[in-house]
């Protein structure tokens, strides 16, 4: 959806109209309701509305039962991740049971590193350094496969992680911090 990609707030409007528009004209098509609520929760979520961002992707994540048709089939690690960004403390437990939800739907090396980044964060939000250490050894080696898992698709799950990214988890990762 080329409208929500874009950086302007006016494009955004139309995009959230689209997609609202989609919502209620075709209730009915459940696959496109679900893309159109992720989608949204993606649009606030960019625009920091993280609240309407967090009950977009909560309504993904309860279409699941269902089925994940429509969707990036991860909307749980997404709100996730929400979760820890936000630093919303009192739903940490929540976040670990969406990270261990995600992980059985997870296909590609790109979304493995998400995993493992989000699961680095949250052991050490929540004060377990060595698991915050040992999940954040695991990102930075699916940073470094350049081969597609599908040679048809050569970008499809190549991991594209910025050198903050990459540094945070060798932070984490430092046997000095440990001690601390």
């Amino acid at each position: 959806m080329r409208l929500a990609e874009q950086s302007n707030q006016g494009a955004h409007q139309i995009a959230i109209a689209l997609l609202r528009r989609i919502i209620s004209d075709f209730a009915d098509v459940w696959y496109e309701v679900n893309f159109s609520h992720e989608m949204l929760g993606h649009i606030h979520e960019n625009d920091d509305r993280f609240e309407e961002a967090e009950r977009e992707y909560r309504w993904v994540v309860g279409a699941y039962a269902k089925g994940r048709s429509g969707t990036s089939a991860l909307c749980d690690l997404t709100l996730a991740e929400l979760i820890i960004r936000t630093d919303q403390s009192a739903k940490f437990d929540e976040a670990v049971r969406l990270l261990e939800q995600a992980a059985g739907n997870i296909t590609f090396n790109s979304d493995w590193f998400r995993y493992w980044v989000a699961a680095a964060r949250l052991a050490e939000l929540l004060g377990l350094r060595d698991d915050a250490a040992t999940f954040a050894g695991k990102a930075p080696g699916l940073a470094q496969v350049k081969q597609p898992q599908f040679p048809r698709h050569p970008t499809l799950d190549i991991v594209r992680a910025d050198s903050g990214i990459l540094a945070e988890m060798r932070m984490l990762t430092t046997p000095s911090r440990q001690t601390m």
